[in-house]
């Protein structure tokens, strides 16, 4: 991978910043970092963005539309994360930045690292063995400051993804919500989950303006979804509604051991399932 596009951030840490690509890459081996296998495991981000070039036509549509078959590499892992949350509004591109934390992360652990976190634009693939832990910081809204709640990881927990959508994230939103943060066992379901819980907390209100995806971006994969563009002060009511139509979801899909659980922020409200994840 050419130096140009990294930047060490300290041992066995590594900053990526290729084309659409904003990625930290971090792993050690019993406490050992490992710098220069985080520099070879650039790479692995730099080929998912090229295998999937081809593709794109393709995964800007419902995965209801197409067979994985019809797929190759990482868009595999993309398709089946949507299919996961059984959301026929969701495109593949809903699991894109997981699944490619996702392939980094898993090829450092096929490498030998034994502590793995790699951080694609606020969605964290992790990899933890043995006796090794972590702490990952929850925050309120996407792209402010400051944590509101803590999550303590270890190798036995299950949980090899958190991942986060809302206001004000990357991708459209159709919903209400600050932030959905979602923890499961992959970085790409956690993704595809976090969108779809996100999108669910749309409610109708005269607080909340919206408008046709295709003409606020004509490039974007839900062209004919309405998306939210601002949220004035809602109501306690209306807050109340929103955080229950999640809520609901939620709780099912954690019921059913798709996902671990997720935490749930929307104007000074915030509500976690199951509450012993976070602290």
């Amino acid at each position: 991978m050419d130096s140009q596009w990294l930047t060490e951030v300290g041992p066995g840490k590594l900053f990526l910043d290729y084309g659409p690509i904003s990625m930290v890459i971090a792993a050690s081996r019993d406490g050992e970092p490992l710098t220069a296998l985080c520099r070879d495991a650039s790479q692995i981000a730099v080929d998912c963005l090229t295998e999937l070039g081809p593709q794109l036509k393709l995964l800007k549509r419902s995965w209801t539309q197409f067979e994985p078959g019809e797929l190759s590499g990482v868009a595999v892992t993309m398709w089946q994360a949507v299919q996961a949350t059984a959301d026929n509004d969701l495109t593949p591109m809903a699991a894109v930045a997981g699944a490619f934390a996702d392939k980094v992360a898993d090829w450092l652990q096929q490498q030998g690292a034994t502590k793995v976190l790699v951080n694609n634009g606020g969605d964290v693939a992790i990899r933890l063995l043995a006796d090794e832990t972590t702490k990952v910081g929850v925050m309120p809204e996407i792209g402010g400051e400051g944590f509101s709640k803590l999550v303590r990881l270890t190798s036995g927990d299950g949980i090899g993804g958190i991942a986060t959508s809302g206001l004000g994230g990357r991708s459209f939103t159709c919903g209400v919500m600050e932030s959905v943060t979602v923890l499961a066992k992959s970085c790409a379901v956690a993704d595809a989950f976090a969108t779809s819980l996100a999108n669910a907390s749309y409610i109708d209100s005269s607080a909340v303006v919206r408008g046709l995806a295709r003409l606020i971006d004509p490039d974007t994969d839900i062209p004919d979804l309405m998306v939210t563009e601002s949220v004035g002060r809602l109501t306690p009511q209306e807050v109340q509604q929103s955080m229950q139509q999640v809520l609901t979801r939620l709780r099912d899909n954690v019921d059913k051991r798709i996902i671990k659980g997720a935490t749930l922020h929307l104007q000074g409200a915030n509500r976690s399932y199951p509450e012993a994840l976070f602290s």
